[in-house]
């Protein structure tokens, strides 16, 4: 079985305008794309074991 990983999702949870996020889409709008074009993945939540997170759903697992 493969994994991906994906970093720094947090980005797009902050707002822009307190300078912490973006002001375009970032890595958690690519996670969703790309599991709603690959049914090979799904977000593997055991690997986010803490309340936060600078990666979430981010941890990509093939179960297929």
């Amino acid at each position: 079985m493969g994994s991906i990983f994906v970093e720094d999702g947090i980005v797009d949870v902050f707002n822009s305008g307190n300078a912490l996020g973006w002001r375009k889409e970032g890595p958690l709008a690519a996670i969703e794309t790309f599991l709603n074009e690959d049914s090979h993945f799904v977000v593997d939540a055991q690997r986010e074991r803490y309340i936060l997170t600078y990666n979430q759903k981010g941890y990509l697992k093939r179960v297929s």
